[in-house]
């Protein structure tokens, strides 16, 4: 600790611990501790597993705060990291060699830092042509010079936390800032002690110039600035898109900031490589902001990333990591862009201490889809080319996110074509149901109704009875025997059910888009069509929105889909109706078992009701 106040002192090492601070454990903790770690090479071990470790540690002793928010899934770090194809001591054409200067300006708790320090160290090691010393050196250069990153959380104190997590790392954290990015100005303020004056004094000096060559970073997505405070208005005005927004809305994401302030940051040509909300590539709302990213850079790469990727910190926000590259010139033209779809990454690492069986292969799931992305990455980069990945520039004028760039619905047409199948669209076979004066309008209605609602697994169910007046929705629409019944926010899942006779009358939200089968059309073939993979899969690429995909009639009826012959009909319907008769038997059969074991063993009585009634805890 002395020498770390020393160090400080001397300008060589940015602030860990408070000053004056000291382990406050009793010696016989401090023993115990010893005895367990002793024989440990705790520098030595995987940078993975320090991570990890490192991050227990820090839950831990930081009990009461959700420090999911500040840690980026492991796995997706490692895609990010070998997405921005760090360049390490390259010999330029000038004859210089060049080390790239990586800048994470919301960096957290340095989690895309250190496996940044990782992978340079790594491709100094790799390196058969420089002599040791020479790799120690250069080592050391990295360590001190090449990697910046800045975060102005306080509670705790994101940045002192990352430059703990460095030091571990092998990494002092000289350039690791505790600071806000977002502040052009970076101005002094009188309360600021020494130490922050000498930050702003040294980051002012980094940032007064366009000169990084690698930004990685995952800013936050919800944070917001608006102009009810001075400092926040300030900060906006020294924006472009602070200024452009002024009267339309109150708030800019700072995200969004954050995205301006690295287009200043990078030279000519440098690379971003960040974490996005899918919203943002693809919402109407942030068409204008799509429009300044084409203006500040050429897109290289989207790659999309599981919906469930952040579940760690309770995101519910559908994400991808997008590639840009400074532009050199307004003329350039955006070349053809690298897109993938990922099912693995980020999922790898759920939100529990435990492990469970199972974990070990989403870690190895992860890590071989990294290496397929990297592969087809560089093969698209390459004179060979990557087709299945490759998107045309003209696909990006608009949206950005890979669903509606990279595929397309009815991509089995062709196929169902050349196998001579009855290929029909969906408004051919299905017409969506008309309410007139039988909605009901739940202001007016004072009759109580049964709700229905259809599950996941395609099935339709009684929900409860309600007063329509107590209901949030303005209308309720009935439903009929034989409706087919979609979920609009979950028809991906499954969600498509055929009303059976005994829930004809009962009602739906506007949450569901309620169908009728047209003459000829028997309405369970066209769930089991509906709900395969095939069709499921179109309905989401046509949905709208991002984070909750939301569909309508509208925008899937002109989808197409293969409609059995008369003879297949026939053949499957006698196979769900002969399902459906051993379902019912197989109920019964479970009824009379139960109650014959019930009665056999004494297991009712009217004591026992009334203990369940009366003492059963809240569901």
């Amino acid at each position: 600790m002395e020498e770390m106040e020393q160090d400080i002192a001397a300008g060589t090492r940015k602030r860990i611990f408070p000053e004056g601070a000291r382990i406050n454990l009793a010696p016989e903790t401090i023993s115990g501790v010893v005895k367990k770690l002793e024989s440990l090479f705790l520098f030595g071990i995987d940078a993975d597993l320090n991570g990890r470790l490192f991050e227990t540690f820090l839950n831990a002793t930081m009990r009461g705060k959700d420090l999911g928010q500040f840690f980026t899934p492991r796995s997706l770090v490692k895609l990010g990291v070998r997405l921005a194809q760090i360049e390490v001591d390259r010999l330029g054409t000038d004859g210089v060699r060049h080390t790239d200067l990586v800048l994470d300006a919301c960096c957290g708790t340095g989690g895309f830092l250190i496996d940044v320090l990782a992978d340079m160290w790594s491709k100094v090691d790799r390196r058969s042509d420089l002599a040791e010393d020479r790799k120690i050196a250069l080592k050391d250069e990295i360590a001190n010079s090449a990697i910046v990153g800045v975060d102005v959380a306080n509670a705790p104190i994101l940045a002192r936390i990352a430059r703990l997590n460095m030091y571990l790392h092998g990494d002092g954290g000289t350039r690791i800032y505790h600071l806000n990015a977002l502040d052009v100005e970076q101005a002094d303020d009188p309360t600021d002690t020494t130490e922050i004056r000498a930050e702003k004094r040294e980051l002012r000096q980094l940032f007064s110039e366009a000169q990084f060559d690698v930004v990685l970073t995952n800013p936050p997505f919800a944070k917001a600035l608006d102009r009810t405070t001075e400092s926040e208005r300030r900060i906006l005005d020294g924006y472009e898109i602070g200024r452009d927004r002024r009267n339309a809305g109150s708030s800019v994401r700072s995200g969004l900031l954050f995205l301006e302030r690295y287009a200043r940051l990078l030279r000519a040509g440098g690379r971003l490589v960040t974490i996005i909300d899918d919203g943002i590539l693809s919402g109407d709302d942030y068409r204008w902001f799509r429009d300044k990213l084409r203006e500040w850079f050429l897109v290289r790469a989207v790659v999309s990333l599981p919906g469930d990727a952040f579940q760690r910190s309770n995101a519910r926000v559908k994400t991808s990591y997008i590639v840009l590259e400074k532009r050199e010139s307004g003329t350039q033209q955006n070349p053809a862009v690298f897109m993938y779809p990922c099912q693995h990454v980020g999922i790898d690492d759920p939100k529990r201490q435990r492990a469970r069986a199972g974990d070990a292969e989403l870690r190895e799931l992860a890590q071989q889809e990294i290496a397929d992305v990297i592969a087809a990455y560089e093969a698209f980069q390459s004179s060979e080319g990557c087709e299945e990945y490759t998107v045309r520039p003209e696909r990006i004028l608009d949206r950005l996110d890979v669903k509606n760039c990279l595929v397309s619905p009815g991509r089995r047409f062709s196929d169902w074509k050349r196998a001579n199948l009855n290929v029909l669209r969906l408004n051919e076979m299905l017409s969506e149901r008309q309410y007139e004066e039988d909605e009901v309008i739940t202001r007016d209605h004072s009759s109580p109704v049964n709700v229905m609602v259809v599950r996941y697994e395609g099935q339709a169910e009684f929900l409860e009875q309600i007063n329509p007046e107590d209901s949030s929705y303005a209308k309720l629409y009935p439903v009929r025997s034989g409706d087919i019944v979609i979920s609009n926010i979950a028809a991906s899942h499954g969600s498509i059910a055929v009303v059976p006779p005994e829930l004809d009358g009962h009602v739906v939200s506007s949450e569901y888009t309620v169908l009728v089968p047209k003459e000829g059309f028997d309405p369970h073939i066209l769930q089991l069509v509906l709900r395969s993979v095939e069709l499921r899969s179109d309905v989401l690429l046509s949905s709208s929105g991002a984070n909750r995909t939301r569909t309508r009639w509208a925008l899937i009826e002109d989808l197409s889909a293969p409609y059995p012959s008369d003879d297949q009909v026939t053949e499957t319907r006698d196979l769900i109706d002969r399902a459906a008769e051993a379902a019912r038997q197989a109920a019964s059969l479970r009824a009379e078992a139960k109650d014959a074991l019930v009665k056999e063993l004494l297991l009712d009585s009217e004591d026992a009701r009334t203990i369940l009634a009366a003492f059963k805890p809240p569901k």
